[in-house]
């Protein structure tokens, strides 16, 4: 046994340190492409986390107009329907229903406009 680890001794004495060099330059680079690696693979995994969250989100906004939207629509028949039996005229609930839109727009381009001016100053 003793001379199996004389013989490991000497051969390690034996190496130049060239050699270790080139050795420990080895594990170095080895190492050195392996964490290279891995932070490539964290770079992908966080941008498709980013972009699946991303297309989730757009597509939960778009569900929320589009359900918003039918909601109006619905809430502006139901509306319609309640003027036109209160009122006993359908043209007269139209004609409510146009003019309170009217004002609507009016009052939200009036804001719009406001927050332009003051954006722009």
């Amino acid at each position: 046994m003793n001379t199996t680890t004389e013989s490991k001794q000497s051969s390690n004495e034996t190496e130049s340190p060239k050699t270790k060099f080139v050795d420990q330059l080895g594990i170095v680079l080895s190492n050195a492409v392996d964490y290279a690696s891995s932070s490539i693979r964290l770079i992908q995994a966080e941008a498709a986390a980013i972009a699946l969250s991303s297309v989730t989100f757009l597509v939960l906004v778009l569900l929320a107009v589009l359900t918003g939207f039918v909601a109006f629509c619905l809430l502006s028949v139901a509306l319609g329907m309640w003027l036109a039996h209160v009122t006993g005229s359908s043209g007269l609930a139209l004609v409510i229903m146009g003019g309170f839109y009217a004002i609507l727009a009016g009052t939200a381009g009036f804001i719009a406009f406001r927050w332009l001016i003051k954006l722009r100053s």
